[in-house]
């Protein structure tokens, strides 16, 4: 992973890997973002959002969050004990699909 990905040219900002050292995983209920999450040394880290180097070796890769995932950390947070309820969000799209598959894992309702 690395800054030549970056599409920050698109919105007028910097080529850079954007970075925090707190969690972000993109919004919820559909807005298509994937966060990758790693980590490397402090030294690389220019705080407050951006990392002094060009690429993130593929070891320092912890998990990759898909907007799926995303969806199914709400349903799990809005809908604790609603399993009947959530079951028709998979409608939805393929997203959904997904997320209520892992919520319904997640509650043992699968």
């Amino acid at each position: 992973m690395g800054k030549s990905h970056s599409k920050g040219a698109n919105f007028n900002e910097p080529s850079v890997i954007w970075a925090g050292r707190e969690p972000f995983y993109g919004g919820v209920y559909g807005d298509g973002v994937a966060t990758v999450e790693f980590s490397v040394p402090k030294i690389e880290f220019d705080a407050p959002d951006k990392l002094r180097v060009d690429t993130v070796p593929p070891e320092s890769i912890i998990a990759v969050h898909l907007n799926w995932h995303g969806i199914a950390r709400q349903l799990i947070r809005d809908y604790p004990d609603d399993a009947d309820y959530v079951r028709g969000f998979a409608d939805i799209d393929n997203d959904h699909r997904m997320a209520v598959d892992a919520y319904l894992r997640h509650m043992g309702r699968a």
